[in-house]
């Protein structure tokens, strides 16, 4: 039975979609089956992966979510699918208004799982809907975060909202919380000893630090590990991967 990731952050920039589109890529590039579940409007992870247009896609993750069937689930490679978004999510809120709405996803997700080894949601950088229904279906939750006031506070309101969702579903266990485009400065070290220090076992080691490769990889839609096999973000990437492996999969 495969595990469902959230991958949150209240704070946008954080480089959420870069994380989630390399974790889903080292992963399935070991051979692993995952599934990645693009869940914000902006549809970015969605034009990173999908070679279709993003006004082609025949059904998207909002038609799925309105009509509560049907995941429309595209092959990316033989160990990649994905779940497209493109901008008609931006009103799911105002669509959805049946009871017990936030438990559409999890059903949707719970009918696939046993397909795939992780499935990964790229979530939106808001507390709404779609967040509180990705944690509702996830047993673990990741979270990015860039060593500065920001970011931090947004991923703070996150573990808050998480910590609420235990309630509904306590599987939900926060699996790990990643520095991400991290270059050391006074500031930047104070905000990594801090978020170390809260965060405590869930804390990665291993910091993502800034990198332009992976700025052209993502505008280029190239695999980094391909990309810039050698690249130290590449390599921060490869490894944050792999602990993530074990505390999800473990």
């Amino acid at each position: 039975m495969g595990k469902i990731v959230t991958v949150a952050n209240n704070k946008g920039g954080v480089a959420k979609t870069t994380t989630v589109l390399a974790l889903a890529q080292a992963w399935s590039d070991k051979g692993l089956q995952i599934l990645a579940v693009d869940l914000d409007s902006q549809g970015n992870l969605t034009t990173l992966l999908s070679p279709i247009e993003s006004d082609k896609h025949p059904r998207t993750i909002r038609e799925a979510l309105v009509e509560r069937k049907d995941l429309p689930i595209e092959e990316i490679n033989e160990n990649l699918h994905l779940v497209p978004a493109t901008l008609s999510l931006s009103n799911i809120e105002n669509e959805i208004t049946q009871f017990y709405r936030e438990s559409v996803l999890k059903k949707l997700l719970d009918g696939v799982k046993d397909n795939y080894d992780i499935i990964i949601i790229d979530c939106p950088p808001a507390l709404g809907l779609l967040t509180f229904s990705a944690l509702i279906a996830s047993q673990a939750l990741v979270m990015p975060v860039m060593a500065d006031s920001l970011s931090y506070a947004g991923m703070t309101m996150v573990a808050e909202l998480a910590s609420r969702v235990t309630e509904y579903n306590p599987e939900l266990k926060l699996k790990g919380v990643v520095v991400t485009k991290f270059k050391s400065d006074k500031i930047s070290n104070f905000y990594l000893k801090t978020i170390r220090e809260q965060t405590g076992p869930a804390f990665v080691e291993t910091v993502v630090h800034e990198a332009t490769k992976i700025k052209q990889a993502t505008a280029m839609k190239e695999n980094i590990y391909s990309f810039d096999p050698t690249g130290r973000a590449t390599q921060d990437y490869s490894q944050v991967a792999d602990i993530l492996e074990d505390r999800i999969l473990g």
